[in-house]
């Protein structure tokens, strides 16, 4: 028996809205299962993938595992108001080797567990519709198909209302597909977590001091001498700190060789594991997915222990800064603030003078209420 050469194949194709294949497809949406599996070629664009289908299972969405008459009328009826629109039609087949299905447990004794296969299409469509900008536009439909020795999930998507004249997607498009496929069969939740716990709480979380180590020292004090004036700009991910990367990622070596040697190993340990997996999912022609994946832990771990680096040059910058103060300075503070005594002294003179005022203005209110009630006589000799 040969070598599995790929755990998962994922094409992808379109077709403009004129396109014959286009109206096949529409036509053969709400035929039976077996109807549509004995035409298949009529719609599909991946006929060296999809021929001769053993068994076809019926069409499900996005929301519904299985449609009733109406809601296969009304799926159709959002395919052809697309169509009237102008829309393009994209076809994706995500293939499986059988074998590879076994050894992830989707498979066991020719049984197949169309649960996963759904989950599998649901995952890669938003992720095509996210990173493509189509999850408001898009509807898709997708049919599961059994062959001798591939199982198939043929995938049809459109645009009701048309956003885009451009048919072909991005290549992160396509690679997060294929990442979501990979997860919804694999559980990889486990070394996942592994790889964060090393990160997080063994190589960035350290008790260890660039400032304080004399073999560190330089490296660390150089990286503070070329940082910016501007302390907001302090920040690994910063593309005004992105000239500084190499300095940084030395001393994170350094720190890395010197205090953390096993758990970097560790570290690369669980990345091994993941690669081989992803390697053996993809096949060997699929070099970009499984390097990309370690290439990308390896940035997230460099931009963590950057900023941890950055922060104890933060703390140490604000040490040798911050205004220096002696003996006399604090004899001189003391002597500038008022006791409790002085400032009791001043609350009740201030309030004996403004008891004061309050009385000379009752005088002086009495004085001239006087002189309002004397005759005009009085008023004159007064």
């Amino acid at each position: 028996m040969s070598e599995i050469k790929a755990g998962i194949v994922l094409v992808s194709q379109f077709v403009v809205s004129t396109d014959k294949k286009f109206s096949e497809y529409i036509d053969y949406i709400d035929r039976s299962e077996a109807k549509r599996g004995e035409n298949i070629d009529k719609f599909s664009l991946f006929n060296d993938y999809m021929d001769n289908p053993e068994k076809s299972t019926g069409i499900f969405t996005e929301e519904l595992d299985a449609l009733d008459k109406e809601q296969k009328a009304n799926l159709k009826d959002l395919f052809t108001k697309a169509q009237e629109n102008g829309s393009l039609m994209w076809q994706h087949v995500i293939s499986f080797d059988n074998r590879w299905l076994k050894q992830q447990g989707v498979l066991t004794d020719d049984v197949l567990n169309e649960d996963v296969m759904r989950k599998v299409a649901r995952e890669a469509m938003t992720a095509k519709a996210k990173t493509e900008k189509m999850s408001a536009s898009m509807v898709w439909s997708a049919a599961i198909h059994y062959n001798t020795g591939n199982t198939h999930i043929h995938i049809a998507a459109v645009e009701p209302i048309p956003t885009r004249e451009r048919g072909k997607l991005k290549p992160n498009s396509l690679n997060s597909m294929k990442s979501k496929t990979y997860s919804a069969i694999l559980d990889r939740s486990e070394i996942y977590k592994e790889m964060t716990d090393i990160v997080r709480q063994r190589l960035v979380k350290s008790p260890h001091k660039a400032s304080e180590d004399k073999e560190l020292r330089d490296q660390f004090l150089k990286i503070h001498a070329m940082l910016p004036k501007d302390k907001r700009l302090w920040k690994y991910n910063m593309s005004a700190l992105k000239p500084l990367h190499p300095e940084i990622n030395k001393l994170t070596d350094m720190m890395v060789q010197k205090y953390h040697k096993k758990d970097f190993a560790e570290f690369n340990r669980t990345l091994d594991v993941e690669q081989a997996n992803i390697k053996e999912a993809f096949g060997e022609g699929e070099k970009r997915l499984h390097e990309q994946f370690r290439a990308n832990k390896m940035k997230d771990f460099y931009a963590r222990k950057g900023n941890a680096i950055l922060n104890e040059i933060r703390q140490y910058d604000y040490e040798i800064n911050k205004p220096q103060t002696t003996p006399n300075d604090k004899i001189k503070a003391r002597l500038r603030r008022p006791n409790i005594s002085t400032l009791c002294r001043r609350a009740m003179k201030k309030s004996f003078e403004s008891l004061k005022n309050q009385m000379d203005y009752d005088n002086l209110q009495k004085q001239i209420e006087k002189q309002n009630q004397m005759p005009t006589k009085e008023m004159e000799e007064y």
